[in-house]
């Protein structure tokens, strides 16, 4: 998983947005999915240490 990917997509998880991961893709050259696994590993991880 690349690690710029995890790194922009926790600004989105900080500020409460859903982002939208198509556009995401297309703007950092990444599949949709890519940034839809990176979301979701980031969000589970951050609410797991807020709990």
């Amino acid at each position: 998983m690349r690690h710029d990917v995890y790194e922009r997509i926790k600004i989105f998880i900080i500020h409460g947005e859903k982002p939208n991961f198509s556009e995401l893709g297309r703007r950092w050259n990444v599949d949709r999915h890519t940034v839809r696994t990176a979301y979701e590993q980031k969000f589970k991880k951050i609410n797991l240490t807020i709990s």
